[in-house]
Parts: structure tokens; C-alpha cells; sequence
């Protein structure tokens, strides 16, 4: 059989089987000369079909690694920013927890004050922190408030206080207030990732100790009412805190916050404006503004308190004198005196307002009186004022 009967007879086999053994595909690159000139030669759809075939066979494989690699990549870097999202939720659930403790520890502060003033003007004998205590009505002296302190089981204070679960931060409201609204195309797919990517959830569970208590002894504190004594106690709570990414590569954090929580309260003999809602927990915890520059250029104070020209005690932004501002009875005529810890100014009608320096921390203004809470008589015979801040002290995730 000549040369040109046998190429004409492996013609028509391929030609009738649309196929090439594996003998040409591992002499494929050599060949890929001569299939083209064939197609060139015969224009078979059938031999193009096979080129076009085997051209993208050996493409995909060269770009299958690259490919590869490339889809490795952003998978990890899409785990690695939904690592960093959960890290922030963290973090960013610290100060809901820290409102949630002003919010308990207010409450409770305010109620074992209250009760306290009930059994001192009560006929019975008590107990406070073990001791068992004469009311005022069976020893005007040694059962005046001001002479003991005020909680009577601060160790018990933050007891029960237990975490929260299900719990969300609500990032949309704020960045994307519109994100409800549906959209068309690929705009409706970028908000569906901004939704996913955004929908978080944590939990925190809450330990608390109860460190100490001392009273200070301030010559200076209060000198027109005679009241010299104050009162601190100190708690520090743990809280073991959980972020969870819920529909964004499902990524879990935890972090480890510890915070102080501090107390000091003053009482307060005389009339006392503490009645009804006067006390009540306000979100503000009261005026924070710029210190006088030649007492503390820096930093910010707090009103906390202020006696009237009739020698009323009211806390600060309640009573006749909401503001220190003015040439009036409540304007602040004078220099103010540092005191340390706490800053005296005189008011126009004779009285004086107590403010802290509040640099670094949040501090929440409150008052106690027998009568706080309930609606009819607003000042009472005597009332505590007190100051309460709870401040992050300690960051630390949980593999630490």
C-alpha cells in the first residue's frame, strides 16, 4: 500500500470517528503544525471542532493553578475580614455591657440607700453589714445616717447580676438607614451583602467582686452644712463577651472586659429635694462642661449637687436652680475653690454648687431619699447624694 492510500485511509477512520487516540494526544504539541495546515487545507468543521477542543483543554490547564490559587486567596482574605468585622463587634459590645452595669448598679445603689433611710426613721433595731443598728427614734445619736455607712450589704450589691444572650448592635440604622428598601440588578445584590455582613449577635456573661470600702474625711467638704464625711466602695466585674458574625463566614470572637465600678456618697440631714422623679437615672448623669481654666485647664467637670438659698439640697439639673447660669439666684458669682477632688462655687442667692473633675471617666449623678420614686412629696428630711462610674480598666481576648 502506497504512502498516499494510507494517509487517505486514516483520514476517513478520523473523519468517520471524530476522535485521536491517546498516541496523538501525547504527540499533541508536534502535531499542532500540521492540524492547522490541515484545516487550512481541507476546512473540516470536524478538525477544528478537535483543535478548538484541544486548545482549550491545554488552556484550562495552564490556567487551572493560577485559577486556583487566586480562589484560595480570596477565600482567605474574605475569612480574614470577616475576622477583623467580628473582632470590632467585639470590642464595640464593651459599651452596651458598661450601660447595662450603670443601669443595674444605679438602681440597686438607690434602692439599699432608700431602704436604709426607711429603717433608721423605722421604731425597730436593724442590721447593717452585721452589726445590729439602733433606729434615730431609740438613739438620736448614734443612729444619725451620717455617722455610718450607707449600704448595708455592698457585698451583695451586684449579686444575680447575670449576662445577656441574643443580643445585637444595629450598625444599618446608622451607615445605611435606607437598607429596607429593595433594589434592582446588581445594586439589589450589594445591598443583600451589606445586610449579611452587617447582621452580628453576642453574648456576654458577667462575674462581679467586691473589693472595698473606706470613708474620707474631708474638713473642707460641705462646710455650711457641717457634713464632713464621705463615702467609697469599690466592685470590679468581669465580663466574658462573645461576637458573632451570623450570616457573614459564620466567625466567632471573644474578648475579656474587666470593669471597676466605684461608688461615693454623701448624706445629707437637712431638707433634701429627692422626692419623686427628682432622682430618677438620667442618661446624661447630669452637665459635664469645661472646668474653670485656673482650676483644671484640661479637664471637664460634672455638677453634681447644689444647696439653695434655703438651704434645700438638690441634685444637679433638678430643683429651683436647673442651671448655674445667669446673674440671678443661681448664677455663680466669684471664684470657684478646688478642693482636690470636687470644685465649691457660690450662687447669687446664697447657696453653693458642688462639682467633680471628671477627666477620664463618665460618672452618673444620683439621689436617694425616702421618698424617690413615689409620687407627692418631693423634699424629704434628709437624702443621700451619690456618684457612680463604672470604667473600663482591661481589654483581653480569651485565648489569653
Amino acid at each position: 500500500m502506497t504512502e498516499t492510500t494510507e494517509t487517505k485511509r486514516k483520514t476517513n477512520v478520523l473523519k468517520t470517528n471524530f476522535l485521536m487516540t491517546f498516541d496523538d494526544l501525547a504527540k499533541f504539541p508536534g502535531r499542532v503544525k500540521a492540524l492547522a495546515i490541515m484545516l487550512r487545507r481541507r476546512r473540516s468543521g470536524y478538525v477544528l471542532i478537535a483543535l478548538l477542543f484541544y486548545v482549550f483543554v491545554i488552556t484550562l490547564l495552564a490556567l487551572m493553578d493560577p485559577m486556583l490559587a487566586t480562589a484560595l486567596n480570596l477565600k482567605h482574605q474574605w475569612v480574614r475580614v470577616a475576622i477583623n468585622r467580628a473582632e470590632h463587634l467585639a470590642w464595640s459590645t464593651s459599651s452596651p455591657v458598661r450601660a447595662r452595669l450603670v443601669d443595674e448598679a444605679y438602681k440597686r445603689i438607690q434602692a439599699q440607700l432608700v431602704d436604709h433611710i426607711a429603717k433608721s426613721k423605722g421604731s425597730s433595731p436593724y442590721e447593717c453589714q452585721g452589726v445590729l443598728t439602733q433606729p434615730e427614734t431609740i438613739d438620736p445619736v448614734g443612729g444619725k445616717l451620717d455617722g455610718q455607712f450607707g449600704l448595708c450589704q455592698p457585698e451583695t450589691l451586684l449579686d444575680g447580676l447575670v449576662g445577656l444572650t441574643d443580643q445585637s448592635i444595629d450598625y444599618l440604622s446608622v451607615f445605611y438607614p435606607e437598607y429596607k428598601t429593595p433594589l434592582t440588578g446588581e445594586n439589589e445584590v450589594v445591598r443583600q451583602a451589606i445586610i449579611a455582613q452587617n447582621a452580628n449577635s453576642y453574648e456576654y456573661k458577667l462575674t462581679n467582686t467586691y473589693v472595698s470600702q473606706q470613708t474620707i474625711e474631708n474638713k473642707s467638704f460641705k462646710t455650711k452644712t457641717g457634713i464632713k464625711r464621705q463615702e467609697y466602695y469599690h466592685w470590679l466585674v468581669r465580663a466574658d463577651i462573645e461576637a458573632k458574625l451570623t450570616k457573614f463566614r459564620g466567625v466567632i470572637r471573644g474578648i475579656i472586659v474587666y470593669y471597676d465600678v466605684t461608688l461615693s456618697n454623701n448624706y445629707y440631714p437637712n431638707d433634701f429635694g429627692g422626692g419623686g422623679n427628682l432622682c430618677d437615672r438620667n442618661d446624661d448623669g447630669g452637665a459635664l462642661f469645661q472646668c474653670p481654666v485656673d482650676l483644671d485647664e484640661l479637664g471637664y467637670c460634672h455638677q453634681t449637687s447644689y444647696t439653695d438659698k434655703n438651704g434645700i439640697e438638690w441634685i444637679a439639673g433638678s430643683g429651683p436652680c436647673p442651671t448655674f447660669e445667669g446673674n440671678g439666684d443661681c448664677g455663680i458669682i466669684g471664684e470657684c475653690t478646688d478642693h482636690g477632688v470636687y470644685i465649691s462655687c457660690q450662687l447669687g442667692g446664697g447657696g453653693q454648687a458642688t462639682t467633680i473633675k471628671a477627666r477620664h471617666t463618665r460618672p452618673q449623678i444620683g439621689c436617694a431619699s425616702l421618698n424617690s420614686g413615689q409620687s407627692g412629696k418631693i423634699i424629704d428630711k434628709g437624702g443621700y447624694n451619690f456618684v457612680l462610674t463604672v470604667r473600663i480598666v482591661s481589654l483581653g481576648n480569651t485565648y489569653n
